[in-house]
């Protein structure tokens, strides 16, 4: 456990119990990558809390990705669930949302490479904190938390279109007005 989020290993996969139940979505992947990037950050954070110097900030870095996964998940997983409404048809799979995911995705996968190569380098003499923590930087910090920004507006949108529609008239939607 660790600050109040739970990891399970079952089969070989990782689940985080957050309330996302990734599982009972098509995007299961997702939420197995924001379970072991979540684990990887812990362990980095448990490893530099009692560092020195440059070690601080790879502890702050860590604790913003810590923070901003809590913060990113349950707005990826609300529309994860929302997605599939918004399909042009059950054979063409592909919408504006998904494609969001799959950045979210993309995002977790290089910000996952960083974190492994930090957990395995960080006591090396070759480890080139440098050009890691650049990477924990760009995609655990400033991408993680402009994905948060941009699913949030997603959210809004999704709440003014009208059901699988990806446009929302100004004329039939006094909200949007």
């Amino acid at each position: 456990e660790h600050r109040g989020r739970t990891f399970i290993m079952s089969e070989a996969t990782l689940t985080l119990k957050n309330g996302c139940r990734w599982e009972e979505t098509e995007f299961k992947a997702l939420g197995a990558m924001f379970s072991t990037v979540a684990v990887g950050t812990a362990d980095n954070i448990e490893y530099y809390k009692d560092k020195q110097t440059l070690s601080r900030r790879f502890q702050r870095a860590y604790a913003a990705i810590s923070h901003n996964l809590t913060e990113l998940e349950p707005l990826a997983f609300q529309l994860a669930t929302l997605a599939p409404t918004f399909d042009i048809s059950p054979h063409c799979r592909y919408n504006g949302y998904r494609s969001i995911l799959n950045t979210v995705k993309a995002c977790l996968d290089n910000l996952q490479l960083a974190i492994d190569t930090c957990t395995v380098k960080r006591s090396t003499l070759f480890f080139s904190a440098d050009a890691v923590y650049d990477k924990l930087e760009d995609f655990g910090v400033q991408m993680l938390k402009s994905l948060s920004i941009l699913i949030t507006q997603a959210l809004v949108l999704v709440q003014l279109c009208p059901p699988g529609q990806h446009f929302v008239s100004v004329a039939s939607s006094p909200r949007a007005q």
